[in-house]
């Protein structure tokens, strides 16, 4: 098992993320220009976990330049199911972690839903604490 950035789109890849992060989001389906925007844009980085060339797990960093403040933002860190619990989330958000270090963020931020207890207990482990926050989402 490897964990590397994703620098290249393929179908094969892309079915890879999209049968992982249905397990996160059900129903959600990327496509292959989606995939190309993301590894195009300099402020987001894919790191995937994978079985030789099987991607398997996968967390994205987003940073954001503020006003006298450079933020990392992860989203969808997720590990297919057959491999959860052998240390793959830890790995992918510790390597996400050390890229937003070098990108020189001051602050990263996730986001978890209260039923995804594993994933939390991973959070803290590596260091993140609880923000007491609301978060609003409109759909466009």
């Amino acid at each position: 098992m490897t964990i590397e950035k994703l620098t290249e789109a393929s179908e094969s890849a892309l079915a890879d993320i999209n049968a992982v992060n249905n397990e996160l989001h059900e129903g959600r389906v990327g496509t292959l220009a989606d995939l190309n925007a993301l590894l195009a844009d300099e402020n987001a980085t894919m790191v995937v976990a994978k079985d030789g060339e099987k991607i398997i797990g996968l967390a994205t960093l987003y940073m954001l330049q503020k006003i006298g403040k450079r933020g990392g933002y992860i989203e969808d860190v997720v590990v297919d199911s057959g491999y959860r619990g052998q240390g793959i989330g830890e790995k992918l958000v510790r390597e996400v972690l050390s890229i937003a270090r070098e990108k020189k963020a001051d602050t990263v931020y996730l986001t978890s839903r209260p039923i995804h207890a594993a994933a939390h207990n991973l959070y803290k482990k590596v260091g993140f604490n609880v923000k007491e926050t609301t978060v609003f989402t409109i759909k466009l």
